[in-house]
């Protein structure tokens, strides 16, 4: 079942909020735990029990963890630990094998084992494996628990339902956003009807559908189409088309699931963190992945980067600076394996470390080099911002061919295309038909991936006739958006989100 399904959105979430409002207080998250649960077994009825393994195991692994750390706290008479410190580490250990394992096995056993029959010419069975719904995101979630409890941020989740409800908050479990369990565990309790907040969830949840049903799945006809034909067939023109496209596609896809998952974890009280922030704005690699998928880039500093920058500088005595190449590249090497057991996933995690590494080093040259002339650092120029952004965008762009494209050889073909190297004609009459049919919702698309509405808000801010319009036109396009988004689910072809692969 997805969320821009007639199902859910006019059956399981009104009945799933009526019932949330009517019910007493103390009942209310183990009403959401069985919302939650049935809207996963809803959508993947076979992986369910899987779930529930998981929740069940990593509850119990928390209540030893938090044990062990009760003990080895204890003092004895002559001074010494009352309790061994080492079970805690290996309680974690074994959650963190067990969480990981149940990832690999699902995900990228049968890539290892496909791998491993390529490199040494053996002939191993490939394994069929069905992926479960959302194990990449319940896996970070389980995951944070436990090194949350680990690190003393967050105390054990002593009732197993809340603790269940965090992992498996139907708003999330899905495809995120990837919500750390410190910051979660503050709304399980006493949470009140907030009437503002609750709008602002109606709104959101709007805007998402509007963005996900009419821009990512109209555009995503479209790109599909140019993907699946023959490198030869695929003139320049159109090659381009697809990526920039595809680019539009993505961010509405992506951005537009978030926007429904805050605003839904909005109606029942829960906060959540921003997870977009106008990425094709940025200026550098590094800015756009803080803008990008951002809960994502959190969980990944916080549980990847930091713990391995910390190794590096105390068991290898590397530099700060070598810490920090290290540990970006432990980190990248990880994002690019756990967006998918496939070779242009991991090129695709090493392209972008390779140019985050690249900033850095510029950096930090351009700062020793000011440090050594006593300089101070100029402000930035239009010119500058103009060459910063186009430079940006020409590197998200070839970044996102190898993300979407199926299979790491068919990334130099494509890009073959784009220049007219592999034999294709620079237009036809296909292109232009391709072009006058989604020309709109390139256009308006492209333009509303930048932050053209924190602008229009900051212009009207100024003027009060600006702000009287803005407050008559704005219940008019909500109206409208809801509107067309309801018509495009009943009369669209439905499209899965993309990041449902993973």
């Amino acid at each position: 079942m997805s969320i821009t399904s007639t199902l859910f959105l006019f059956l399981f979430l009104p009945l799933t909020l009526l019932g949330y409002y009517l019910i007493r207080k103390e009942l209310k998250n183990l009403f959401l735990l069985a919302a939650s649960l049935l809207f996963y077994a809803l959508s993947d009825p076979e992986s369910i029990w899987l779930l529930a393994i998981s929740i069940a195991v990593n509850y119990l692994l928390g209540c030893g963890i938090d044990l062990a750390d009760c003990r080895s706290n204890r003092k004895t008479e002559n001074g010494n630990e009352g309790g061994p410190a080492w079970l805690k580490k290996l309680i974690l250990i074994v959650g963190l094998i067990f969480n990981f394992g149940l990832l690999f096995y699902y995900k990228y056993f049968t890539f290892s084992v496909k791998t491993v029959n390529s490199l040494f010419r053996l002939d191993f069975t490939l394994p069929v494996i069905g992926l479960p719904l959302g194990i990449s995101f319940f896996t970070f979630r389980t995951v944070s628990y436990l090194l949350d409890i680990y690190w003393g941020t967050s105390p054990a989740q002593k009732n197993p339902i809340d603790a269940a409800l965090y992992v498996s908050f139907f708003p999330q479990v899905t495809m995120g956003p990837i919500t750390k369990y410190s910051g979660f565990a503050g709304h399980l309790k006493n949470r009140k009807f907030d009437g503002d907040m609750f709008c602002d969830g109606v709104k959101l949840i709007v805007l998402g559908l509007f963005k996900k049903v009419v821009f990512a799945d109209c555009l995503g006809s479209m790109v599909d189409r140019i993907f699946a034909m023959p490198n030869t067939e695929r003139t320049v023109l159109l090659a381009w088309l697809g990526i920039i496209g595809y680019l539009i596609q993505l961010y509405y896809d992506f951005s537009g699931y978030s926007d429904m998952a805050i605003g839904m974890g909005k109606l029942f009280g829960f906060a959540t963190p921003k997870n977009f922030d106008y990425p094709y704005a940025a200026k550098s690699v590094v800015e756009f992945w803080n803008r990008w998928h951002m809960t994502l880039g959190a969980w990944l500093k916080d549980y990847i980067y930091t713990p391995v920058f910390r190794v590096a500088q105390k068991r290898m005595k590397l530099t700060i600076f070598e810490c920090n190449i290290f540990a970006l590249f432990v980190t990248w090497l990880f994002s690019g394996v756990w967006h998918g057991a496939a070779w242009h996933f991991i090129f695709m995690g090493l392209y972008y470390f390779a140019f985050i590494m690249m900033e850095r080093f510029i950096e930090k040259k351009q700062k020793e080099k000011r440090k050594r002339l006593g300089l101070k650092k100029h402000p930035e120029t239009r010119l500058h911002a103009i060459i910063a952004h186009t430079y940006l965008i020409v590197a998200v762009i070839f970044g996102q061919i190898m993300f979407r494209i199926n299979g790491f050889w068919n990334f130099f073909p494509y890009v073959g295309s784009m220049f007219g190297l592999v034999e294709n004609t620079f237009f036809d009459a296909f292109t232009a038909y391709l072009w006058s049919e989604n020309a709109i919702l390139m256009i308006v698309g492209g333009l509303f991936c930048f932050p053209i509405v924190p602008v229009i808000n900051r212009i009207c801010d100024h003027h009060q006739i600006l702000q009287w319009v803005r407050a008559v036109m704005r219940p008019i396009l909500y109206i409208s958006a809801t509107v067309i988004a309801i018509s495009f689910v009943f009369t669209g072809t439905y499209k899965a989100f993309i990041y449902f692969q993973f």
